[in-house]
């Protein structure tokens, strides 16, 4: 329901009310009905919005495309993955700022890859540019030599990628570092007060997980800087 438009006409004599012509109605109404029935369409739509993605009389919720979609599955929840997955690579930090939203625009001869985020300086903005088109450069290269390689999380082509992602990502992963780190320690310590032959053993698979989160180091990699003044990016496919 759009919102009404005043009309030209004076109310009526005593009434002192402003009268509105509102879509899908025939006759004027009130300002203020008119105002009542935006909040209520508003209303509307959330509670449309809620019973799409919450089931209903034992039917299956409207799903979100699936994180782990196979190049068998439908066309449409794999190409909505990919988006998906671009921008999760691109939210590297913590908090907010880097949020980022993802459209592919389809060309007659390319595709264009544009991206959003909430706030990144200028030199933020050309490092993401920089990870993206190395990282869509690399894939360019290794899926013209084979096809199959990627289908193996261990070989060195996906590890490659993995690398690539940890490395524009270490503000964040580093972040869950010392949580984990922090949490490891007060979970070793409840071990030794409780000190029964079950906290033990928990105790030295914690004090094995510390010693790995403790010594795990990411890279920052090769970004170099450059002078964007855009809080957004467009990419060629290459």
């Amino acid at each position: 329901m759009a919102k009404g438009k005043l009309m030209t006409r004076s109310p009526a004599r005593g009434s002192g009310k402003k009268m509105v012509t509102a879509d899908g109605l025939d006759h004027p109404i009130s300002l203020e009905l008119c105002k009542r029935l935006n909040r209520f369409y508003e209303a509307l739509i959330l509670l449309s919005s809620l019973m799409q993605a919450c089931s209903r009389n034992g039917q299956q919720p409207n799903k979100a495309p699936s994180d782990v979609s196979e190049p068998g599955d439908n066309y449409r929840m794999t190409h909505e993955c990919l988006m998906n997955k671009l921008a999760q690579i691109c939210d590297n930090r913590r908090g907010g700022e880097t949020v980022t939203s993802v459209a592919i625009i389809q060309l007659p001869d390319s595709l264009v890859y544009t991206f959003a985020s909430n706030q990144r300086s200028p030199i933020e903005i050309k490092e993401a540019e920089t990870f993206l088109l190395d990282l869509f450069e690399y894939l360019s290269h290794t899926s013209a030599s084979s096809s199959v390689i990627m289908e193996d999380a261990t070989s060195t082509q996906a590890r490659h990628v993995l690398e690539k992602i940890l490395a524009f990502n270490h503000e964040r992963v580093q972040c869950y570092r010392i949580g984990l780190a922090h949490g490891l320690t007060k979970c070793i310590e409840d071990c030794d007060r409780c000190g029964s032959v079950h906290d033990i053993s928990v105790k030295q698979a914690l004090l094995r997980l510390q010693s790995v989160a403790d010594s795990s180091t990411t890279s920052a990699g090769n970004i170099s800087p450059s002078g964007n003044d855009s809080n957004s990016l467009t990419l060629e496919s290459l």
